[in-house]
């Protein structure tokens, strides 16, 4: 389980991103007025902050295993439950940004997601890729101790289809923070060639909406 020991300074330096993230979804449908939603490791919530901010009625519900994190969404008014199977709501967008990663058995959880959907709902998952298509293993999968999931793009598939959800193509979307000033005008230059890398290497990151099978 991850701790946020520094929540404001993690929202700074996500504040941009979070604005290119929201805007994103916006125009691929996930998110609209209105929809419910549920961040599942939810974290500091600076996400959540930045979409109850820029999407008007949003219902925003969240699951936070680190207790004080947790309290400090409740006391900002977001609902927020420890564990996914306390949540017994149903929802038009869940969020699993940097999650699938953490979970030791990622199959019944990905099942209890495909249940709290609505109908037509989606999911936005990402995840670093453990091994590429091109047998790279270079990859942000392995820089964090708490990770124990290291998919490729065939498991993570395998994965999803087993727990009900279908898996709607690889994409590209703004995860990764940009620096203020020169530094981020580098930083956009940098991620424009990802494509590109992406393409010699494989996909290091893989980026998903799911949709639950029997909705297709």
């Amino acid at each position: 389980m991850q701790t946020h020991p520094a929540a404001n300074a993690e929202a700074a330096v996500y504040a941009e991103r979070n604005l290119r993230l929201v805007s994103y979804w916006r125009a691929r449908g996930f998110l609209f007025d209105g929809a419910k939603v549920l961040d599942i490791g939810a974290g500091a919530g600076h996400i959540d902050s930045a979409m109850a901010a820029a999407v008007p009625g949003l219902k925003i519900s969240c699951v936070e295993a680190d207790l004080d994190s947790c309290d400090s969404l409740l006391a900002r008014g977001f609902e927020c439950h420890a564990r996914l199977d306390l949540c017994n709501d149903r929802f038009n967008a869940i969020l699993l940004v940097e999650v699938i990663e953490h979970i030791a058995d990622p199959v019944p959880f990905l099942k209890l997601c495909a249940d709290r959907l609505m109908p037509g709902g989606r999911v936005f998952l990402s995840t670093p890729c453990g091994e590429t298509s091109k047998e790279w293993r270079r990859t942000n999968a392995y820089s964090t101790r708490e990770h124990v999931q290291f998919f490729t793009e065939k498991s993570l598939g395998l994965a999803c289809q087993r727990a009900g959800l279908s898996l709607l193509g690889y994409e590209a979307a703004p995860l990764y923070p940009r620096r203020a000033g020169v530094a981020g005008v580098l930083d956009g230059m940098k991620h424009a060639l990802f494509p590109l890398r992406d393409l010699v290497r494989g996909r290091m990151h893989l980026i998903s909406f799911l949709q639950a099978s029997a909705n297709l």
